[in-house]
C-alpha cells in the first residue's frame, strides 16, 4: 500500500490573486508587521507626520509585507493592496479636503491613474509584469504622488533598476536566464519608493 501524501497547508483559491498560506508562516508574517511599523517611524522623521504624509506612512507600513509574500510565493496579495489603496484614498481625500490645497490630492491621484495604466497594459502586453506587479506600481503612484511629480518616477526607475541588476546576478552566478515570473519585482518596488522617501528631493 503506497503511504498517504504529506498533509499541506491552506492554498489560495485559483485566480484570486492572494498568496497561499502555508502552516508556520505566523512569525514571518508578525516580523514583517513590525518592519512596517519601523520603517513608519522611519519614514515619519524624514517627512513628519502632517496629513501629506499619511499615504507615503501607508506604503511603509505594507511594504516588508508586500516584498515577504513576493520573495516566497512570488505573488502580492489583493487584500493588502486593496486595503493600502483604500486607505490612501481617504487619507488623500481627507489631507485635499481639511488642509488643502487640493491640487495634491489631483496631482496623487493623476500620478496613480498613469502608472497603474502604464502598468496594466505592459502586463497585458507580456512585458514580464504580473497583475500584482502592476497594482502596487499604481499603488507607488499614488501614495507618492502628493510629495512632487519626480517621486514615483525616481521610486519606480530605482526598482526596476534594481531588480535588473538582481536578475543580471543570477544570470553570472547561476548561469539560467531568469524567466520574468521568477524575478520578483515586489521587494524592488517598495525598496525604490522608501530609498526615494528619504531622499532630499524637490
Amino acid at each position: 500500500m503506497n503511504a498517504p501524501p504529506p498533509a499541506e497547508g491552506p492554498r489560495a483559491a485559483p485566480g484570486s490573486g492572494e498568496a497561499p498560506r502555508p502552516c508556520g508562516t505566523a512569525p514571518a508574517t508578525a516580523a514583517a508587521y513590525a518592519a512596517g511599523l519601523a520603517l513608519c517611524a522611519l519614514v515619519a522623521v524624514r517627512r513628519g507626520t502632517g496629513p501629506w504624509s499619511w499615504p507615503p506612512l501607508v506604503l511603509a507600513a505594507v511594504s516588508p509585507y508586500l516584498a515577504y509574500t513576493d520573495l516566497r510565493w512570488r505573488r502580492l496579495p489583493n487584500r493588502a493592496l486593496t486595503a493600502a489603496t483604500s486607505l490612501t484614498l481617504g487619507m488623500l481625500a481627507a489631507a485635499g479636503l481639511g488642509t488643502g490645497p487640493v491640487w495634491r490630492t489631483e496631482r496623487a491621484l493623476i500620478c496613480g491613474a498613469i502608472a497603474v495604466t502604464v502598468a496594466a497594459s505592459a502586463a497585458l502586453a507580456g512585458a514580464g509584469l504580473g497583475g500584482g506587479d502592476a497594482k502596487l506600481i499604481g499603488v507607488i503612484g499614488l501614495c507618492l504622488g502628493g510629495c512632487g511629480w519626480t517621486y514615483p518616477v525616481a521610486a519606480l526607475f530605482i526598482g526596476f533598476a534594481a531588480a535588473a541588476v538582481w536578475a543580471v546576478g543570477v544570470v553570472v552566478v547561476a548561469r539560467p536566464t531568469p524567466s520574468p515570473r521568477t524575478v520578483p519585482l515586489g521587494p524592488f518596488l517598495t525598496a525604490g519608493a522608501l530609498l526615494t522617501l528619504c531622499l532630499p528631493m524637490t
